[in-house]
């Protein structure tokens, strides 16, 4: 009763750091370097808890040990290998006397073995590795513990091969398991990936649309201006907008929608640029705006231009919300360490604000496919966007971003 107890303890000590390892990676999905990382601490814990807590006499102890050491093989991790088999030729030394030379012979082979056979594709290396262990049980049991009889020495072995030849199968086919879950992952990502390079596509047509229609939009006013003045400015938009276009196609070309021009700027001059660029939008359109601007100065770390698209994004969207009698509020101060920034509109509204940044939605002249642009911009400032909208109820879009110090 005695034994199977053992047996039972050691076994829950030796298999939960295990499960718990596989439970996190098939589930929570790491990366190879961190799941190699993982890897080695639930081994060391299996170790540890079994030395520690663990029934130490050599019957049940022996069996649990040498488990370890057969799964750093099979994961194919030489220098875990290497550490383990260390630390068992010292336990083993130090807990039973056994020979240090006996012990050194047992596990140069075992070493050997693998450099000269291994294969995780087949059960031979767990097949072999199980017969060179039972080999090297016998031996201590027969020669070394030679108070115990031939048969509960026999019992012993068939018990002891049992149990490391089930757990080891066991963990095989655990690890083939969890190579599919995490081939299955990488094939999402890379589904996923593809998604997001495609949504970037879509937004950046939106974007690029925008930029055309502020420069026809100025560039209807030029053919109809006699104030050179007045075309001086409307050229000099049109030209911001020219280059915003380029830049976003270039960027659209290279896909690198991750690069990111990060300089402290002031949030109360970006406003003013985007007025300043809207302003004769709005003029045309008979559209009540106002910016409330704060006093002090405001600063963050963020990229400009990416900003100001957020910016013109948003206020085209709320300009396109409504024919006429449209009002637009930004409202701008400090909350603790955040930024927050408000555009509130009095437009047709939105009936399902949950899809805004996610999916594509039909617009009542209002959001659009630029929203998914616009949450990505602002999650890579490690900021929030929070809309607040219902229908025929205006539009408030809160955004936060991280002030700068």
């Amino acid at each position: 009763m005695s034994f199977l107890y053992g047996l039972f303890i050691n076994l829950i000590l030796i298999s939960f750091p295990i499960s718990l390892y596989f439970i996190c990676n098939m589930y929570l999905g790491v990366t190879k370097q961190r799941d190699n990382y993982l890897f080695t601490i639930c081994i060391a814990l299996s170790l540890i808890a079994l030395i520690a807590f663990g029934k130490k006499d050599f019957f049940t102890l022996e069996i649990f040990l040498i488990l370890p050491l057969l799964y750093s093989y099979i994961r194919n991790n030489k220098l875990l290998s290497i550490v383990i088999s260390s630390f068992l030729i010292f336990v083993n030394n130090y807990l039973f006397g056994i020979n240090i030379y006996i012990l050194l012979i047992e596990y140069f082979f075992y070493f050997i073995y693998y450099l000269k056979t291994y294969s995780s594709k087949s059960f031979d290396f767990i097949n072999k590795f199980i017969l060179i262990r039972s080999f090297f049980l016998s031996f201590y049991l027969f020669n070394i513990y030679s108070k115990i009889s031939f048969d509960v020495g026999i019992l012993y072995l068939i018990v002891a091969i049992a149990v490391m030849y089930l757990l080891s199968l066991g963990y095989y086919y655990l690890l083939k398991n969890q190579i599919n879950v995490l081939e299955m992952e990488k094939i999402k990502r890379e589904l996923d990936n593809h998604d997001n390079r495609q949504n970037y596509l879509y937004a950046l047509t939106h974007e690029l649309k925008n930029s055309l229609t502020i420069s026809k939009g100025y560039l209807d006013m030029l053919n109809r201006c006699r104030n050179d003045l007045k075309k001086n400015e409307y050229l000099k938009i049109i030209s911001q907008e020219v280059n915003r276009s380029i830049i976003m196609i270039q960027n659209g070309l290279n896909m690198s929608k991750d690069d990111m021009n990060y300089e402290v700027l002031d949030i109360n001059l970006l406003l003013e640029d985007v007025s300043y660029t809207l302003k004769e939008l709005f003029k045309k359109k008979k559209i009540k705006y106002r910016v409330k601007y704060v006093d002090d100065d405001i600063y963050l770390l963020g990229d400009y231009e990416k900003l100001k698209q957020v910016f013109i994004n948003i206020l085209k969207n709320s300009v396109e919300s409504r024919e006429k009698n449209l009002s637009i509020v930004i409202d701008c101060g400090i909350e603790k360490n955040t930024v927050h920034i408000s555009i509130q509109d009095n437009g047709c509204g939105i009936d399902d604000i949950s899809l805004l940044g996610n999916n594509y939605t039909n617009k009542c002249e209002g959001m659009g496919i630029g929203t998914y642009l616009i949450k990505d911009i602002i999650n890579k400032h490690n900021g929030k966007i929070i809309y607040e909208s219902g229908v025929n109820s205006g539009t408030t879009v809160n955004i936060f971003l991280p002030l700068f110090k």
